[in-house]
């Protein structure tokens, strides 16, 4: 914690004048830990109003605009080459508006994905050929060795007696697209299968679809609960509690007051620090989800603390739907299906059952497109037209995730 800290005050603007120039003398874990908690909690608007303040001395450079028109252009990954060095840069979801870029050096990413990897193996020593990476279509590279089937029954029949006879033990999958597989689960049989761990990433897996996918595939269902900012967060281990990932974060629940909570059992919001990132660190930022210590000891021989997701806080009134997620992937969907990416954040409140109030944030697209493609796209997920919308355009805008439910 001291050696970030000495970094972020040497090499990160935004932190210069906020860490006390006697951080080099301080010793003791508790005087650390006292400064640590000094530092703001952040989260992604304040990074991208700010974004130029939270990069490390060496990113600086003439080049480093384009990284930002690109942000307004595209939302995709890539190489880039900045100042002489290639780094990668990843784009935030978008889950509350135009996404956000990361910079990331080659050696930080393969440190993020090794803590991955040690994560999993406390589940079972998988290996990288037995997974299977269903979400490398997210780059719209179908990810089968056959050509595509236009024909959506036709298709998941064939992939799935694929898998079925495959050598993969391990599947890495979007919980949208497992959901969309348990509809064709006669064309899945489980007692000529080799799986033996479904893991979810990319939005969090409540314990009822979990049952629900262990009993249609039978096999364990894990959460791999991150951002794409830090990556993993916290995993399940083998008997499905949701272990941190201490290697990779340091966790904090804070209350509305920005306190930080340390009982069990009380609901706060998840601000996470990486111990990795070092050109663009992430330093208390609130990644937008709700959740609990739990009070319980797990056997499985991980001692790192266990937390349990609430999304309760930020569930669609009158489903069991998890709002962030719902909107998120609306938010993608208008992003890439359609381009449209011309306004800074989106935040949706729900206050009656059957309507939401969209809050749109500096908009230059053509409003009304904009507020058909988001009911289209809303109600296609819902799987339902009963919603009423009703939309505001803002040029100021503070909300902590992307849903919001106000009774």
């Amino acid at each position: 914690m001291k050696e970030l800290l000495i970094h972020l005050k040497e090499n990160i603007p935004f932190y210069r004048d906020i860490i006390p120039d006697d951080v080099y003398e301080i010793q003791s874990e508790d005087c650390i830990k006292e400064m640590f908690e000094i530092l703001p909690i952040v989260d992604k608007n304040t990074i991208k109003d700010n974004f130029d303040s939270f990069l490390s001395s060496e990113l600086m450079g003439d080049n480093i605009e384009d990284i930002l028109d690109c942000n307004k252009n595209f939302a995709r990954d890539y190489e880039y080459n900045i100042n002489g060095k290639k780094y990668w840069v990843e784009y935030t979801s978008g889950t509350t508006g135009r996404p956000m870029p990361m910079i990331k050096s080659f050696s930080e990413r393969m440190k993020l994905g090794n803590s991955v990897w040690k994560m999993r193996r406390k589940v079972d020593n998988v290996k990288p050929r037995q997974m299977f990476g269903f979400m490398h279509n997210v780059d719209g590279q179908y990810p089968f060795p056959f050509p595509f089937i236009v024909d959506r029954e036709q298709r998941k029949k064939k992939e799935l007696e694929f898998l079925n006879t495959s050598d993969y033990t391990w599947w890495h999958i979007f919980p949208a697209q497992l959901e969309s597989y348990c509809e064709f689960v006669q064309y899945y049989d489980k007692n000529n299968s080799n799986l033996k761990v479904i893991e979810c990433n990319g939005a969090y897996v409540s314990e009822e679809e979990i049952k629900k996918y262990e009993d249609t595939f039978g096999c364990m269902v894990s959460n791999n609960y991150g951002c794409r900012e830090v990556w993993n967060v916290a995993y399940s281990c083998k008997n499905g509690e949701l272990h941190i990932n201490e290697e990779n974060v340091y966790l904090e629940i804070v209350d509305d007051n920005n306190q930080v909570i340390t009982e069990p059992d009380i609901v706060g919001d998840i601000v996470v620090t990486s111990k990795y990132l070092r050109k663009m660190p992430i330093v208390r930022y609130r990644i937008g989800d709700c959740a609990c210590y739990k009070s319980i000891t797990c056997d499985c021989g991980d001692e790192s603390r266990i937390i349990q997701i609430r999304p309760q806080r930020n569930m669609i009134i009158g489903t069991n739907r998890y709002g962030n997620d719902v909107f998120r992937s609306v938010l993608i969907n208008i992003f890439n299906m359609y381009g449209m990416k011309k306004f800074e954040a989106i935040n949706v409140m729900q206050e009656e059952e059957n309507s939401f109030i969209i809050n749109i944030k500096k908009c230059e697209e053509d409003k009304m497109i904009l507020e058909k493609r988001f009911i289209e796209c809303t109600n296609q997920l819902l799987e339902t037209d009963k919603y009423n919308y009703t939309f505001t355009y803002l040029d100021d805008l503070n909300f902590k995730s992307i849903f919001v439910v106000k009774k």
